[in-house]
């Protein structure tokens, strides 16, 4: 399973996957900070990773995607968001997060 955090997900987070052995990029690393939504998800779906993002509500997704990992702002702390993307990357496969919204 490959990630790719949004600007709303700590670093730390991208540091504790890469620990794991998890590949992983921020928005950052990829130079995609402040690019539309929508364009964030063309990018992944391409690249063939799973979007992880933080926000006060569910974000409108009405085109394909090759996964979201979702957590509302305040619900996980750090050590269990690293926790709950380990256990998407071993439960799941990358087929079967295509157009899924996995909720943390």
């Amino acid at each position: 399973m490959r990630f790719y955090l949004d600007e709303h997900v700590q670093n730390v987070v991208a540091e504790g996957l890469c620990g794991y052995g998890v590949d992983v990029i921020t928005v950052e690393e990829a130079g995609r900070i402040g690019e539309p939504d929508e364009e964030q998800l063309a990018f992944t779906t391409i690249e063939g990773r799973v979007t992880m993002t933080i926000w006060d509500s569910m974000p409108a997704c009405g085109i394909p995607h090759a996964g979201i990992a979702f957590s509302q702002v305040g619900q996980c702390s750090v050590g269990e968001l690293i926790e709950n993307l380990l256990l998407i990357a071993g439960a799941m496969e990358m087929d079967e997060m295509k157009n899924h919204v996995e909720f943390i």
